[in-house]
């Protein structure tokens, strides 16, 4: 959701509340926040690589409304051996699509929400 935000909101945002590392692949740092929201934003999906917990990968999408304002996300979480297994980027893309439709249902036009419902 933070990456549909221009940086300066999301910052913000983020600023509410200090960061804190729950694993050793948490993000932190501004700099490394902003860099992780930018690529987000440009591939259309999240992944949490064990940010927040050991051994859980969590793959996210955001859901936009006819306004092309994000208003909910789609996720997945499960072991990081499975998702691994499965494909990471595979199941991100499934779970991109799965968002983008449901963004279409909900009228979103925006180009990149279009952009990840089609190959």
């Amino acid at each position: 959701m933070l990456a549909a935000l221009p940086w300066d909101e999301a910052s913000r945002i983020l600023a509410l509340q200090p960061r804190e590392r729950l694993t050793q692949n948490t993000l932190v740092e501004p700099a490394a926040l902003r860099q992780e929201l930018e690529r987000i934003a440009s591939r259309g999906y999240a992944v949490d690589r064990e940010e927040r917990t050991p051994g859980v990968i969590c793959i996210a999408a955001v859901i936009r409304d006819h306004l092309g304002h994000a208003v909910a996300a789609l996720s997945v979480s499960g072991s990081s051996f499975r998702l691994r297994k499965q494909g990471v980027e595979k199941v991100a893309r499934l779970v991109a699509t799965a968002a983008a439709a449901a963004s279409e249902r909900l009228g979103a036009t925006d180009p990149a929400t279009a952009r990840l419902a089609r190959p």
